[in-house]
């Protein structure tokens, strides 16, 4: 079966000659002129789109993090103002309870 195929491909590759065909009659001409253009922008706009769409995802990532940076500096400075009055209210009742035995 094999060698019928090959027989069968050799003798329609013999009668079917390659000079026959003008060189100037296959090209692409105007439709593939206009096809490779249009892939080409479209190529064009598709990288315009993902660049925008990088760059945007850059920017609210660093948005979040000047969020995170802002929120943890608030939750440090009022964890500090808390600790601060918190000592300095605890040293108002030990100074009133060492003060307190004397005015007795």
């Amino acid at each position: 079966m094999f060698a019928e195929l090959t027989a069968l491909s050799i003798r329609f590759a013999d009668e079917s000659s390659v000079t026959d065909i003008n060189p100037d009659d296959v090209t692409p001409g105007i439709v593939g002129f206009a096809f490779t253009l249009a892939i080409a922008v479209a190529v064009i706009f598709i990288g315009v789109d993902m660049y925008r769409r990088i760059r945007r995802m850059q920017y609210r990532e660093e948005v979040r993090a000047e969020i995170a940076d802002e929120l943890a500096s608030e939750d440090a400075g009022a964890q500090g103002a808390t600790e601060q009055a918190g000592s300095g209210a605890e040293g108002d009742a030990h100074s009133a309870s060492a003060e307190a035995p004397k005015a007795e």
